[in-house]
C-alpha cells in the first residue's frame, strides 16, 4: 500500500492571501498566486479513489482552459476544503473561521445534491445548507450580491427539483455537455444538411 506523505505546513503569506478583505473587488474570493501553489502542493499529496475526477494542475490559470463540471466538484467537495483547513485553522481571527464555515456549508450542500439516493430530508438539508452558504457569503462579502446570480438562484430551487424528479444523476447535465463536447469536435466542414451523428459513427 502506498505510503501517504506529510503534509506540508501552512505558509504565512499564503494565510494572508486567503484571508485578505476581497470586497472591493467584483469577485467575491481571490486566490493568490500562492495560495493556488499551496492548493497544488495539497493536489500533489493527495491520494483519492480513481472514480473521483482528476484535478489538473493548471485549474485556476488562465492557461488551463475551462474546466468540466465534475472536476470543480472535486475541488470544492475534496481538495479545497482540505487547504482551508491546513491554513486557516490554526488563525484564530472570526474571518478565517467563517470562511471556512461557508466553504464547508457549499461542500456538504453539493455532497448532498450529488448523492445517488434522495429523500424528503435529505433535500431539506441541502436548502438548509445552501442557504447558510448564501447568507454566509453575503456577510464575508458584502459587495458581492449572490442572490442576483442565476446559478444561486438556481441552487436554491434544487431541493424542489430533488422532490421533484429524485436523484440529480437522472437528469443532471453531464451526458448533455459530453454529447455537445462530441459535436464540437466533430469535422463537418461547414457543410449543412449532414447527419453529423450518423457520418460519425457509421464511418
Amino acid at each position: 500500500m502506498k505510503q501517504q506523505k506529510e503534509l506540508p505546513a501552512a505558509n504565512t503569506d499564503t494565510v494572508h492571501s486567503f484571508c485578505d478583505d476581497s470586497s472591493r473587488f467584483k469577485t467575491p474570493f481571490i486566490l493568490g498566486e500562492a495560495a493556488f501553489h499551496e492548493i497544488q502542493r495539497d493536489r500533489d499529496h493527495l491520494i483519492s479513489p480513481t472514480w473521483l475526477a482528476n484535478i489538473p494542475q493548471s485549474i485556476g490559470y488562465k492557461s488551463g482552459g475551462k474546466q468540466k463540471a465534475d472536476t470543480w466538484r472535486t475541488l470544492m467537495t475534496v481538495l479545497l476544503p482540505i487547504s482551508l483547513v491546513r491554513l486557516l485553522s490554526s488563525q484564530k481571527d472570526l474571518r478565517s473561521q467563517a470562511i471556512i464555515r461557508n466553504t464547508m456549508n457549499l461542500a456538504q450542500a453539493i455532497i448532498i445534491a450529488s448523492k445517488c439516493t434522495t429523500s424528503p430530508q435529505r433535500a431539506a438539508e441541502y436548502e438548509k445548507y445552501m442557504k447558510r452558504y448564501c447568507k454566509t457569503l453575503k456577510a464575508l462579502f458584502p459587495n458581492f450580491d449572490s442572490f442576483s446570480k442565476p446559478n444561486f438562484h438556481l441552487a436554491l430551487h434544487l431541493s424542489a427539483l430533488l422532490l421533484r424528479f429524485g436523484p440529480a444523476h437522472g437528469w443532471w447535465c453531464y451526458g448533455f455537455e459530453r454529447l455537445i463536447g462530441l459535436l464540437t469536435r466533430l469535422g463537418t466542414n461547414n457543410k449543412l444538411g449532414k447527419d453529423v451523428l450518423k457520418s460519425h459513427y457509421c464511418s
